[in-house]
């Protein structure tokens, strides 16, 4: 963690043994520890299963994560008048498909090689073999590169960010107790692949960004499998709201939707702990993306894209950077991409899809450690993700006044007057499924 900034408090915890509790309004821990549940808390810690709060939260909720809990003590806690849900820690994982990198070589998404347990660094010399800079077909497709000063942030909650010189990293904060920091160690360097995606720079080599080297802050709350619990996750929207860090959060990852997940924030039945840390973050400016999912299945069904206060990317399949349907499929294409220019076959779909992106065979950033040259192909609602995160980032670059909700609506329909802008925003691709069609992300608008 860098200097001059605040952090929830962390203890290592186990998944299986630990619930999240949301407090009422207003209702912090040093205030409990003054009422009766810091008795009922004090109980549960006295108790043979040896309860203790290892994570405190005020920023993205009010509450706490409590591990080692008994029956009892759970019990006690749910009939609590000052708490408002205790649930499960949840896992979350990472939203990419089994795919090839640039070398050509078939690697299963989540996979953890041995030989990746060595840090290899890239150093600015490396890139001396890395290709001369192109615009990938993903981020061309979408209408990028987009022009100006990019310095709205991206917080990619992932996996770990880098090393990369094609990247503006800047200090983050890891949620994990791995001994790897902000780094990423994943078997497919997935943040890495996103934080490209997003804001590659325009430096003459590699690939370049939607938004060209806007800010990159790693918040790691992933581990090298792609596996995230719901606390970490939580801490991780702690941390960018405490310290204001960025503009966008972008969150590639993919968990089950419960009921508590289908209820209005600050309605009348409690919604989940991570719907309301994010409602909570858009209150604050801050915006958050994120991947739809890879299951063919109803986005209703998954968390955090079913969320009417997310922005999440649903899968496109392109080849050639260009609407048409005319480009053949090659290479991962043949696998699970589909024909040109069509709603990928793997990708979530239902109303909490919010607009389409590209999303196979994406070439961007990834750590030395994945390949030695810095780059490689990856596929899924991640990769597309990525490129909403960096046109939702361009656009608070260049209209920081905009709020979330109006940005949401900005990237799924356009301006005002669209007519300025071209005509790939009103393109609405083939897909497989019954249900509403999808407009394609397009940065034409964004100016």
């Amino acid at each position: 963690m860098t200097g001059g900034t605040a952090s929830p408090t962390l203890s290592p915890v186990q998944r299986s043994e630990s619930f999240i509790v949301s407090l009422a309004a207003r209702q912090t821990i040093a205030e409990a520890s003054a009422t009766s549940f810091g008795g009922v808390a004090a109980a549960a810690a006295a108790t043979a299963s040896g309860a203790v709060i290892t994570q405190n939260f005020s920023a993205s909720f009010n509450g706490f994560v409590v591990s080692s809990l008994s029956a009892e003590g759970l019990l006690a806690l749910a009939q609590n008048p000052e708490v408002i849900s205790v649930e499960p820690d949840r896992t979350l994982i990472t939203s990419q498909i089994e795919t090839r990198n640039s070398r050509g070589r078939w690697k299963a998404a989540g996979r953890k090689l041995h030989w990746h347990k060595r840090r290899s660094v890239l150093q600015h010399q490396d890139i001396l073999s890395a290709p001369i800079q192109s615009t990938p077909t993903g981020v061309a497709r979408v209408g990028g590169p987009v022009s100006g000063k990019m310095t709205a942030a991206i917080a990619v909650l992932d996996t770990g960010v880098g090393p990369h010189p094609d990247l503006n990293i800047q200090p983050g904060y890891s949620c994990l107790r791995d001994g790897e920091g902000t780094d990423d160690d994943s078997s497919e360097g997935h943040g890495t692949h996103i934080a490209g995606s997003a804001a590659a720079m325009d430096n003459d080599y590699g690939v370049i960004g939607v938004s060209p080297g806007a800010p990159i802050i790693p918040v790691k709350v992933a581990d090298s499998d792609g596996a995230a619990s719901m606390s970490s996750v939580l801490c991780g929207i702690e941390w960018v709201l405490q310290n204001r860090a960025a503009a966008v959060i972008n969150l590639s990852l993919d968990g089950a939707a419960t009921a508590a997940d289908l209820m209005e924030c600050n309605g009348a039945e409690p919604t989940s702990v991570l719907h309301q840390a994010i409602c909570n973050a858009n209150s604050q400016g801050v915006v958050v993306t994120s991947s739809a999912g890879n299951d063919a299945n109803l986005t209703s069904l998954h968390i955090p894209s079913t969320y009417p206060e997310v922005i999440s990317a649903g899968s496109l399949t392109d080849y050639d950077g260009q609407p048409g349907g005319i480009a053949p499929a090659t290479g991962c294409g043949n696998i699970h991409g589909g024909p040109d220019d069509s709603y990928s076959p793997f990708s979530n779909y239902g109303n909490g899809t919010s607009l389409l992106a590209p999303g196979v065979c994406i070439n961007s950033t990834v750590p030395a450690s994945v390949d030695s040259s810095g780059y490689a192909v990856l596929s899924g609602t991640s990769m597309a993700a990525g490129h909403l995160a960096g046109a939702v980032a361009a656009l608070k670059s260049l209209s920081p006044d905009m709020e979330p909700a109006d940005i949401k609506s900005f990237v799924i329909s356009g301006p005002p007057s669209a007519d300025e802008c071209s005509s790939q925003a009103l393109e609405q691709p083939s897909k497989p499924h019954d249900g509403p069609s999808y407009t394609v992300l397009d940065t034409s608008c964004i100016h």
